[in-house]
């Protein structure tokens, strides 16, 4: 099966900035937690499915904290505010 994105990337996307704030700041336990023991498994539509999986090695994070608060971290730390 051969799938291609055909979804929409949005100007809000932040998939960047929360990849280098989680790597910087280790932020487990105070922005996010982690769910593993699965795969993310592509649709058809564009979209994903989380299927429980053990022992694998893929994981994704779960904010924790506000929306909101989570945009004023990111913000700040784009504009230098480390």
């Amino acid at each position: 099966m051969n799938l291609q994105f055909q979804g929409r990337i949005y100007d809000n996307a932040t998939f960047d900035q929360t990849a280098v704030l989680y790597a910087v700041r280790n932020g487990l336990g105070h922005y996010w937690h982690k769910v593993e023991n699965g795969v993310c498994v592509a649709d058809e539509k564009g979209g994903n499915q989380w299927i429980v999986k053990e022992g694998s090695h893929h994981s994704y994070l779960v904010l924790d904290m506000e929306k909101q608060a989570m945009e004023t971290e990111l913000e700040k730390f784009m504009l230098g505010d480390f």
